[in-house]
């Protein structure tokens, strides 16, 4: 906590090597640089110590990971992952939508073995072909969804009949 009562937080390097001080002092100059909403804000940082710190502004939530695959959250595979399942609220929150053939997972499981199902386009291959459904397969949806997002065009085109 500052003197003025605001928290922040404390980035610290593990080891000191060259390396790392050169990543540090690599983020820092990028970050004086970046002023935007959905940047952490870089507020100061101490290099006289043995090993670099960087104070940024205090995120009181945790990160998306914490939130998604924190110890209370149990797995859960969409199996159709795809920009159509992805709603907007009026402040273009994005929500996901459709669990119809979602599956929860055991803390035991690695993947779900099924009848091949979802959006042609989104699928990912390896399912596809081997009916093996894993979180890499997920991942390979939203990454189809992502390139949407990049190049603004559909995961699969229709050819009008000619």
């Amino acid at each position: 906590m500052l003197t003025n009562g605001r928290t922040v937080a404390i980035k610290k390097s593990q080891v000191v090597d060259l390396r790392h001080v050169r990543e540090f002092i690599n983020e820092m100059a990028i970050l004086t640089q970046v002023n935007h909403r959905n940047v952490v804000t870089l507020l100061g940082c101490c290099l006289e110590t043995e090993v670099p710190l960087l104070v940024f502004e205090f995120i009181s939530n945790g990160s998306l990971s914490d939130l998604i695959h924190g110890a209370t959250s149990t797995p859960i595979y969409h199996m159709d992952m795809k920009s159509a399942n992805i709603l907007l609220d009026e402040n273009y929150r994005a929500k996901v939508t459709d669990f119809g053939i979602s599956r929860f997972l055991t803390t035991y499981q690695t993947h779900l073995t099924t009848q091949v199902k979802g959006t042609v386009g989104y699928m990912d291959p390896h399912y596809c072909q081997t009916g093996r459904f894993t979180e890499k397969s997920d991942v390979y949806s939203f990454a189809v969804v992502l390139v949407e997002i990049l190049t603004r065009k559909k995961a699969v085109m229709t050819i009008p009949d000619s």
